[in-house]
């Protein structure tokens, strides 16, 4: 898709990875687009001493992150959340309009039919659903 590394981070250790492909460093700068408390726990868990983690993804309002505060601390993060665009979003969007993302698109779906696509993507067997207008 354009991207120098992909790590599946269900089947590698993303904060080993991570480690190994920065030179024990970790991640300069972090978007968490999920909105999970285990995504941005991972978040944290990469970040370099410090990067910049930006927090896009959308979590359940009851959702709670687990970390050591003394981590802030220690690296220096930086960590910002975003309700809407802002300067971290939009240069986030124009890297990914860079990438190819045809080889993971492994199915398409009338916006109209967005529940069968739904369904589909929940059972976790498959890459990315396209919904079209």
């Amino acid at each position: 898709v354009g991207v120098d590394h992909l790590i599946d981070p269900k089947s590698v250790d993303l904060t080993g990875a991570v480690r190994d492909l920065t030179d024990g460093l970790g991640a300069e700068v972090v978007i968490e687009a999920v909105g999970h408390p285990a995504t941005i726990e991972q978040a944290i868990a990469v970040a370099a001493p410090g990067a910049t983690i930006v927090v896009i993804g959308v979590a359940n309002a009851d959702a709670r992150a687990d970390f050591p505060a003394q981590v802030f601390y220690d690296k220096e993060i930086t960590l910002k959340g975003t309700r809407g665009p802002t300067f971290a979003v939009e240069r986030a969007l124009r890297w990914l309009g860079t990438l190819d993302f045809e080889p993971v698109l492994t199915h398409s779906f009338p916006v109209l039919q967005a529940n069968e696509a739904i369904q589909l993507g929940l059972t976790g067997d498959t890459g990315k659903i396209l919904l079209m207008p």
